[in-house]
């Protein structure tokens, strides 16, 4: 029997394997929406921190009993701000090893500082609710909950039975605000998916191969797919029955793929494959593979209608390092698509 050179171990097959994400690219996705939000609330943090502790040492300066604990918290706060500034503006790589980090490090800052500035008679307990809120906002939904049940617990302890109230409200506002994001988070998941075909399209395929870029994966792989003859079938059968046939096409396309490849649409009849750590070779049997699957499919365009057949053009770029850009990769596959198209069509092309 002969051996498929190409596939890959499946994710989360063997023991000890960690659950793999539910789409390519999507823990580097999230950790990019993740630094968007947390480059909007570094400054303010610091614009926070900053106001606190002015306000703080005006006021001990002037006591006769300056609070050491205050004292070393605050500055905790203020190493703690440029630490943050620094790793998310300069080194954002090591935040994305660690996303819960800043929303643990802001819940201990805040829940010490109340602590220290006299508990229920702090001044300063609306800051919870600034750490509650940026927390969940940045946090997917089990983080959410789990940051609202820490800080419920954390002001019920720190304020005391008799401000019972305060930690009621930090539960709702917790609870509100998660619930929010989560939804939130979930319309922003579906929109990278087009409507019609459920694969990806063009803007993630974009992102991922930029984030491939990042991290380097060479050799990086694109292939670009068109299928022939397509708009003969919205000529002739109609746009609902040429609507049918790209489904199908998808997911005869995903039958042939690798997991972690990454299929999007680019427009109409026209898809991009993305695929990492994949040389020449490789990406050329994966592209015949596609190829074939297509010649060989029977389209079902109605009930009432008789299946159809169509091939595939299909161009292939590679590139092995950065010398080839991310848009000049893009350009080169399309280019050899169309070269396959002009040369006969159904075939691959992968060279020129």
């Amino acid at each position: 029997m002969r051996k498929r050179p190409i596939a890959a171990p499946r994710p989360g097959a063997g023991p000890g394997v960690r659950r793999q994400p539910a789409f390519p690219g999507e823990a580097s996705w999230r950790w990019h929406l993740q630094l968007d939000v947390e480059r909007m609330i570094a400054p303010l943090r610091a614009l926070l921190v900053a106001a606190t502790a002015i306000a703080w040492f005006t006021r001990a300066g002037a006591s006769a009993a300056p609070d050491l604990l205050a004292d070393v918290i605050i500055a905790l706060g203020v190493a703690y701000v440029v630490v943050d500034w620094i790793v998310v503006f300069r080194y954002p790589g090591l935040g994305a090893r660690l996303p819960w980090g800043s929303a643990v490090l802001d819940f201990a800052l805040v829940c010490a500082w109340i602590y220290a500035t006299g508990g229920a008679h702090s001044s300063y307990r609306g800051l919870a609710y600034v750490g509650l809120v940026s927390a969940t906002f940045r946090l997917p939904r089990e983080g959410a909950i789990a940051m609202t049940a820490a800080y419920t617990i954390a002001m019920g302890l720190v304020v005391g039975p008799a401000h019972w109230y305060e930690a009621l409200y930090i539960l709702v506002t917790g609870f509100a605000t998660g619930m929010w994001a989560s939804q939130a988070g979930r319309d922003r998941r579906n929109n990278l998916r087009d409507a019609l075909t459920g694969c990806f399209n063009r803007e993630y395929a974009t992102f991922r191969l930029g984030d491939l870029y990042r991290r380097r994966a060479f050799p990086l792989a694109i292939a670009g797919i068109d299928l022939d003859g397509f708009k003969n079938v919205n000529d002739t059968y109609g746009h609902a029955a040429g609507d049918a046939v790209l489904a199908q096409a998808v997911r005869v396309i995903g039958a042939q793929i690798r997991q972690g490849d990454l299929l999007s649409r680019s427009g109409g009849d026209e898809f991009v494959l993305v695929l990492p750590a994949t040389d020449e070779d490789v990406a050329r049997a994966i592209a015949e593979r596609v190829r074939r699957g297509v010649e060989l499919r029977r389209f079902r365009l109605r009930a009432d209608l008789p299946t159809i057949r169509l091939t595939a053009s299909i161009g292939v770029a590679v590139a092995y390092d950065e010398t080839v850009g991310a848009a000049a990769l893009l350009e080169l596959a399309d280019r050899r698509l169309y070269c396959a198209k002009d040369a006969g069509r159904n075939r691959v092309w992968s060279t020129g």
